[in-house]
Parts: structure tokens; sequence; C-alpha cells
């Protein structure tokens, strides 16, 4: 049996990166000392009968699906409130998602870049 004390090659540094890929490769690296560490966020008009997005629904691990409706129950509980314009409710659905979810990431979603 062959012992190996030491790998032969080094691993792959980056180099020659710009500033900003510097700056964002360093970023990523902090992992959770960041603010904004891409955290499951929800959001909420705020009305009983809202519901959440929930993407858990697209993995395919069967695993997952026994903690679908716990998870979809605490985003709604943990679901911070949007201000809502006071025509809101008398625009289309598609109109209502789409503002909803422009004012949620230009407004209440953490932006640090």
């Amino acid at each position: 049996m062959k012992t190996v004390l030491a790998s032969e090659h080094n691993l792959k540094e980056p180099s020659g990166l710009s500033d900003r890929i510097q700056w964002l490769r360093d970023y990523y690296f902090r992992g959770t000392e960041r603010p904004w560490n891409n955290e499951f966020t929800s959001w909420t008009t705020g009305t009983p009968w809202d519901i959440i997005y929930n993407e858990m629904t697209f993995y395919i691990v069967p695993e997952t699906y026994t903690l679908l409706n716990t998870l979809g129950a605490s985003y709604l509980q943990a679901a911070r409130p949007v201000a809502l314009y006071p025509d809101f409710w008398k625009e289309s659905l598609a109109e209502r998602r789409a503002w909803f979810v422009r004012e949620v990431i230009v407004n209440y979603v953490p932006q640090e870049i």
C-alpha cells in the first residue's frame, strides 16, 4: 500500500481578478458574517387570506415532502408585511403580483451590493 504524504499539486487560487470580482468573492466567503446571506424571506399583504409562494414544491427529493406543510405555515407566520398603495386591490391579479414582487425587491429585500 502506497502512502501519500502531501499533494503534488496546489489548489487552484484565483489571480488577476478585477477589484469588483475580488470584492464579490471575498463577500461570498464571509458566509453568515454577511448582513445578507441568502436566507429565505417571505412577505405578505397582511390579509388573512394571503398565501405564500412556496418554491419548495419544485424540489424533487422525496424526504422533503413531509416538511412542506410545516415550512409553508412557518413562512406565513414569519412573513413581513408590505405597505400597499390605496388602489392595490382594484388592479388585476397579474398587475398586483407584478407590483408586489417589484416593491419587495426594490424597497424591502436587503441590498448591499
